[in-house]
């Protein structure tokens, strides 16, 4: 399957194998500089938010879901907090 790849400077398309999603190249047709996108089926997204991690820093966890740093955070921070320390937070939200 290949990849449909748009000039942005004088639109004309490229075809390119999946293996290039992600590359940088210049247009054979003009020399402006293009960023081949990545396969659609190639993606990766964060299991919690759905955000495109395709590209960006990301987290596999041991079943291999993905999740971006906030979205792992999140689930690290609530594997660490134990059943006691969510009731006395309840309770120090309840003094307030």
């Amino acid at each position: 399957m290949a990849i449909q790849v748009p000039c942005p400077r004088c639109k004309r398309i490229t075809h390119m194998p999946d293996s290039a999603g992600g590359a940088i190249g210049r247009c054979k047709h003009c020399g402006a500089i293009v960023r081949v996108p990545i396969a659609t089926h190639l993606r990766k997204y964060c299991s919690v938010c759905r955000a495109d991690v395709s590209q960006s820093k990301r987290v596999k966890d041991a079943e291999g879901a993905y999740y971006c740093p906030p979205c792992w955070q999140a689930r690290q921070d609530a594997n660490t907090a134990t059943s006691q320390d969510f009731w006395n937070s309840l309770e120090d939200l309840d003094k307030k």
